[in-house]
């Protein structure tokens, strides 16, 4: 693992060295224009981390334009105006970290973010937390001011200035191995827990995990099924007009990385190293003609 590390670290100060983020804005603007949107995704946004995650906003809205729910839509109508590409800014799994930290830092900017939320892990205040919100699953630091979760108050407060999405029910991969019934649970019946609670129609959600093994051709289905307009994947790549509203890829940078880091992953090199694999999921995700009968729960 240390050896990794350091190759990671070499791979990255060489790609500081060349400019590579630079280099990768020209090469794409020559291509595209500033008609794409690279969507991101982060985890815990701790208090510790909040100087960090600054900088990057920084950094971020100099190069971008931070999208909102109306500027993806102008995107896939081809009606971007912006003067720089887009920048969609998600968040995962609904931790508590996100509503302390990185609502409040992104409603300073006057900046929309995309918070994916597992429906039926949102916190009840009337039992106790336990062992730091979602059995320690989420994120891999043990603190529990990181792995909290929120509650559908601090939900529904987020739901005012920002987007929410489904993030499946219990926070699961949704690999063909759950079966029909339990990824209907998961993908259909999330989405008529999150509506219920904000109120509203919920359009966006978002697969968990990123492995191959963790996306699924039922999944797939149920996600249309379900009548969701946007689908996140993370794949790494960027977004065009005439990409699937589906099978949107993201880009995973985390709240305490330093800038040469954030400025590699969004280069485009590792949306060249991920091609293969964003193959074998669109393969594995084609969806069939049929969806499963079985249900789950309404």
């Amino acid at each position: 693992m240390a050896f990794k590390t350091q190759i990671k670290s070499a791979v990255i100060a060489g790609a500081e060295k060349i400019g590579a983020f630079d280099l990768g804005q020209r090469a794409r603007r020559m291509r595209h224009g500033n008609k794409y949107l690279r969507a991101v995704n982060y985890h815990a946004t701790p208090a510790t981390s909040r100087s960090n995650f600054e900088a990057q906003l920084d950094f971020l809205q100099t190069h971008f334009h931070v999208a909102t729910k109306d500027d993806l839509e102008g995107l896939y109508d081809e009606r971007w105006e912006h003067g720089k590409p887009g920048l969609l800014l998600s968040f995962d799994d609904g931790l508590v970290s996100n509503y302390e930290v990185a609502g409040p830092v992104l409603e300073a900017r006057g900046l929309c973010g995309w918070f994916f939320v597992p429906s039926g892990l949102v916190f009840d205040p009337s039992r106790p937390r336990g062992d730091g919100g979602i059995n320690g699953l989420l994120v891999p630091e043990q603190d529990e001011e990181v792995n909290h979760v929120m509650t559908w108050d601090q939900v529904r407060d987020m739901d005012k200035k920002h987007i929410i999405g489904c993030h499946s029910m219990t926070h699961v991969r949704l690999a063909e191995f759950l079966g029909p019934q339990k990824l209907r649970e998961e993908i259909v019946d999330s989405k008529k827990v999150m509506e219920r609670a904000l109120g509203h129609p919920v359009d966006e959600f978002c697969w968990v995990g990123g492995e191959t093994w963790s996306y699924s051709r039922t999944g797939e289905n149920l996600v249309r099924e379900a009548g969701y307009r946007y689908s996140f994947m993370t794949n790494v790549d960027i977004t065009r007009p005439f990409d699937d509203r589906l099978g949107i890829q993201r880009t995973n940078i985390e709240s305490d990385w330093d800038l040469a880091r954030v400025r590699f992953y969004l280069s485009g090199i590792m949306d060249l190293s991920y091609g293969p694999k964003r193959r074998w999921v669109a393969k594995a995700t084609a969806p069939a003609a049929t969806v499963p009968t079985s249900s789950g729960p309404a």
